[in-house]
Order: structure tokens, then C-alpha cells, then sequence
């Protein structure tokens, strides 16, 4: 009986030398994990650090780094604990109690990430520090108080110049085949004027649950030109959607009709429903997607009746700068198929960059890329359409308060037809201001 009692000892002291003959030592291990979280693996310096808790952990080196190797993993919670540990032990240590803070935030434990930079700010720290600390805080708090908001107002405005208000050709003279060579009428001519516009829009959100809520949107638009008040519009929107946030990301479901006046005459109406989806995938990496059907009910004319299903998958990336990339697609189908050859398909590609400047003005430029798809011959070109539609915005926008926001923007677009009549270029500069009430 000894023998054996001796035997399993012997083999039990082997193994447990063997274990700890392949532990490393202390700093190898902080080496190790700041190489790992200098090149960005944090799934791997989340690994070694909790590979090694029971060795180390109460180190408050080891116990930050291991707080960064699971914030960067997304393990809040195991982050939270590991910077608490650093905050118990070294008090007045500023990247502990900030980026404790900075996870409370992740974990949308607000007050308490509030609290933190409270204590941090009391503490002797640099004037630098303070600012980046204070920044926080003010964001935390407002959206502690955005949460709680039911209700958000705000009217906007804008004058620009626009070369071409209704799209029109610069063409004098078209040739139409059966018919010949004819001059066109001013109303398809390219036109200029200054365009102003007022805008109200209302927003209110009535929680169902923590993570679920209903949300109606009420927007009006009115747009009018100095000189061709023909082309005065007002347009209205009214929006009902249900959200519902899980791990699997934020999902809603709206329905909306968009009635349009035009010259002071009702026009038409859009009624339609749609579905959102959008996902972060990690602290840089986030996911979109829409899809949407709607009818679109013309009063002035019957002809222009039609549906419309729209869809579109993003992709966002976030550095220094937010890039976003969008394929779209579009199909409209014309209720009386005597126009079936208004019928068109639309496909296009958006390339977006949003760069924050300062804190204060942020810089946004698009370009996107339209190609249009017509299903049937013309009956006056004797032809389908085949068209292609680039754009290109740029904007600079001025959050000078938290209520007033100022806009400066330059938008211009090419389309190129085969049928000459629906070819244009248009140009419009302007500024804007946006007032929340």
C-alpha cells in the first residue's frame, strides 16, 4: 500500500514540476502582453492574462494590462474587475480609473462611469488629463440625459444656389426619331435660382423595456425658389417604428407615409414599411442593412403610379476617421403597364468619410455611384433608357453648442443617358443651421 501511495506522490510532484517548469516568469509575461496589445491582439492578451491570474493578479502592472487585454477583447466585465484591482491598489493611478470609467460606459453602467470621473478629477492629476477626463464626463452625462429625454424638437434652414432645379438638359434641341430634330421647351431646359428651405422635425421615444422601445417621427420640409415658385414643395413625413436591442444587434421595424405638395397642390403620397438592422462587431467594425417596399400614389397623375423596393448593406469602419461603404439596390414597378418602360432596376456603391477636425467641426464627403436599368423600350426614342448617376457631396458641419449646429455644403451630380433629354449636370452650394428646441 505504500508503495503505491509513493508511486502516485512521485508522479503527482512530476507533473506539478513539469507545470511549472512551463510557466513563465513574471516579466515575461508583461513583455509578452504588451507586444500582444501593441500589434492589437487582444483576443490572444486576454488568453495569457487569464492564464496567468492566479500567479499574478493583485500586480497592479499586470493587473492594468490585463484590464486593457479584455477591454480590447470586449470582456467588459472581466475588464472592470481587472482595472478595479489597479484603482484599489494604486488610487491615484489615471488610466485605471479612467478606462474603469470608459467600461462602465460599455456596459451602459452610466452613474457609476459619472461617479468615477468624479473621484478621478479630485485626484493630482495633469491639466491634460483633466481636460480628457472632464470631455468624458460631459458626454456621459448627456447621454444620461438623452436617454431620459421623451421628447426632441428642432428646426433647421437653408439658402443655397442651384444651378439646375429641375434637372434639365443643356441641350437646346433634341432629335426625336418619326418626329425629327425639335427645340425643347423651357421647362426641360437646365434652370438656375436660389432655393431656401425650412424644416421642423419632432422625435419621441416611449420605452417598452430596458431594451425595447416605440418611436414616432414627425418631419415637415418647405422648399421654395426666388424666382420659380412653380417648383415650391412641401413635403411631410410621419414614421411609427418598433426597436429592440439584443446581442445579435439593434433591429426595428417602421411603417411611414410621405405626402408631397407641389405649388400649393397635393401631389402624391409614398406609404411603405421598412426594417433596419445594424451590429458592432468590434470597437472599429460595424454592420448595416435596410429593406424597404413602398407604393407611391400620384393625384396629378394617374401614369406615375408605381412600387418601389429598396435594400442596402453598410459597412463601417472607425479609426481617426469613420469610413462607411453602401451597396444598394432599388427596383420600381409601374402599376399600368401601358409605362412598363418606366419600370428600372438600380444598383449603386457609396463611399463615405466623416472626419472629425475638432472637437467642434467635422468634416463628411460622399461619392456614390448610381447605374440605371430600364426594363422597356421607349415609346418616343424607341429605345430603353440606360443611364449612369455620380454624385459627390462635401459638407462642414459646426456643432458651435449643443443646441445649434451650422452647415456648410457643396453637392454636384452627373447623369449620363443614351437619351439625351434626361442628361444633366447640376450644382448647388449653400449653408445651413439646425436649432434643437
Amino acid at each position: 500500500m505504500s508503495r503505491i501511495f509513493t508511486f502516485l506522490l512521485t508522479i503527482v510532484l512530476v507533473v506539478s514540476f513539469n507545470a511549472y517548469a512551463k510557466a513563465m516568469s513574471y516579466p515575461d509575461v508583461i513583455k509578452q502582453l504588451n507586444d500582444l496589445l501593441t500589434n492589437k491582439q487582444y483576443a490572444a492578451a486576454f488568453q495569457l492574462s487569464d492564464e496567468y491570474t492566479y500567479e499574478y493578479g493583485g500586480s497592479p502592472e499586470f493587473d492594468l494590462l490585463s484590464g486593457f487585454s479584455a477591454y480590447g477583447d470586449q470582456k467588459y466585465q472581466e475588464a472592470v474587475f481587472a482595472f478595479e484591482r489597479v484603482a484599489i491598489e494604486v488610487p491615484n493611478s489615471y488610466l485605471a480609473n479612467f478606462y474603469l470609467a470608459h467600461t462602465y460606459k460599455k456596459l451602459d453602467n452610466l452613474p457609476a462611469a459619472v461617479a468615477q470621473l468624479d473621484l478621478l478629477l479630485n485626484k493630482p492629476i495633469t491639466s491634460v488629463q483633466k481636460d480628457k477626463a472632464s470631455k468624458l464626463r460631459d458626454r456621459i452625462n448627456n447621454t444620461i440625459l438623452n436617454k431620459n429625454k421623451a421628447w426632441e424638437h428642432s428646426i433647421s434652414g437653408m439658402m443655397a444656389f442651384d444651378n439646375n432645379i429641375n434637372s434639365g438638359t443643356s441641350e437646346d434641341e433634341i432629335f426625336i426619331p418619326n418626329l425629327g430634330t425639335i427645340d425643347l421647351f423651357d421647362s426641360s431646359q437646365k434652370t438656375s435660382d436660389l432655393t431656401y428651405s425650412l424644416n421642423y422635425r419632432a422625435h419621441y421615444q416611449h420605452p417598452i423595456s430596458q431594451n425595447k422601445s416605440i418611436n414616432v417621427n414627425f418631419g415637415a420640409n418647405y422648399v421654395d425658389y426666388i424666382e420659380y415658385k412653380e417648383y415650391q414643395r412641401l413635403i411631410t413625413n410621419f414614421d411609427l417604428a418598433y426597436a429592440q436591442e439584443s446581442k445579435f444587434g439593434t433591429i426595428s421595424v417602421s411603417g411611414f407615409a410621405r405626402p408631397l405638395w407641389l405649388d400649393g397642390t397635393y401631389y402624391r403620397t409614398e406609404i411603405g414599411a421598412s426594417s433596419n438592422w445594424k451590429k458592432d462587431i468590434s470597437q472599429r467594425n460595424g454592420l448595416m442593412s435596410s429593406l424597404s417596399y413602398s407604393v407611391i400614389n400620384n393625384d396629378v397623375n394617374l401614369a406615375l403610379d408605381l412600387s418601389r423596393t429598396r435594400a442596402s448593406f453598410s459597412y463601417l469602419f472607425k479609426s481617426n476617421q469613420i469610413h462607411t461603404l453602401m451597396a444598394h439596390w432599388q427596383q420600381d414597378v409601374s402599376d399600368d403597364r401601358e409605362y412598363f418602360y418606366r419600370d428600372k432596376d438600380v444598383v449603386g456603391l457609396m463611399y463615405q468619410l466623416t472626419w472629425p477636425i475638432t472637437d467642434s467641426i467635422v468634416s463628411n464627403n460622399s461619392i456614390l455611384v448610381e447605374q440605371h436599368m430600364y426594363q422597356g423600350v421607349h415609346p418616343l426614342f424607341l429605345q430603353k433608357q440606360d443611364e449612369t448617376l455620380s454624385m459627390f457631396s462635401s459638407q462642414l458641419l459646426f456643432n458651435t453648442s449643443d443646441k445649434l449646429r451650422l452647415k456648410l455644403y457643396l453637392n454636384v451630380q452627373n447623369k449620363n443617358s443614351n437619351i439625351k433629354l434626361y442628361s444633366y449636370d447640376r450644382v448647388e452650394l449653400g449653408a445651413s443651421w439646425q436649432y434643437k428646441l
